[in-house]
């Protein structure tokens, strides 16, 4: 089993993911990116005890039960609801990291 946020590349994907939270808390948004150009996004939260999207692990990107993203605005609406304001600087990342693969 791979984990997407430590091992993306063993899952034949690249990432990009974006941090919030405290010293002893973890608050993470992760899109993937397959080789085909396939586009996947999920978050995940909680203490310093468990691993980070420990419940998304598989041997394939389809088997860790994230959310296929077919277009731009469900990805940014998505990343609006994780953060209620996402700072420019987010955006425009995760519009770079993905605009060649969503309109």
């Amino acid at each position: 089993m791979h984990n997407p946020y430590y091992n993306p590349e063993k899952l034949g994907c690249k990432s990009i993911s974006f941090e919030q939270g405290g010293d002893y808390e973890f608050d993470t948004f992760l899109v993937l990116v397959t080789d085909d150009g396939r586009v996947f996004q999920t978050t995940d939260s909680g203490c310093s005890c468990p691993t980070p999207f420990e419940g998304y692990e598989g041997e394939s990107v389809e088997q860790c039960g994230m959310e296929q993203i077919h277009s731009m605005d469900r990805l940014m609406e998505l990343l609006t609801q994780w953060q209620n304001e996402p700072c420019t600087e987010e955006r425009s990342k995760l519009m770079n990291f993905t605009s060649k693969y969503l309109k």
